[in-house]
């Protein structure tokens, strides 16, 4: 199952996400669920990179299924929308999929 945590900030404003382990939806390399949150993970931070200046640090690991990033300066709004859209979007995939796959878990 993949675990999802998100970030907030002192105005409750969402800073970052993290998602650690494999859906095993399907076996390694066909595995649709864990490909989705890949994509929608690495699409916000690479858009968040390209299209706003804010700063942000970014850990991940192949092993484990671990992708975490939060922002380190004061958000944009450019940054909060985007990070609202990648939430909306885990969302969206634990209920089409269910939570067996992709669950959310404690505001961090």
């Amino acid at each position: 199952m993949i675990r999802v945590s998100i970030h907030k900030n002192e105005f409750n404003d969402c800073i970052g996400v993290c998602c650690k382990g494999h859906a095993e939806y399907d076996e390694a390399g066909q595995d649709i669920v864990c490909a989705a949150v890949s994509v929608l993970m690495l699409s916000t931070i690479n858009s968040i990179e390209a299209f706003t200046t804010d700063q942000f640090i970014c850990d991940m690991a192949e092993e484990g299924g671990f992708l975490d990033f939060k922002l380190t300066s004061k958000p944009s709004k450019d940054a909060l929308l985007l990070i609202q859209s990648l939430v909306l979007a885990l969302h969206n995939l634990e209920q089409d999929y269910g939570s067996d796959f992709v669950q959310f878990d404690k505001e961090v």
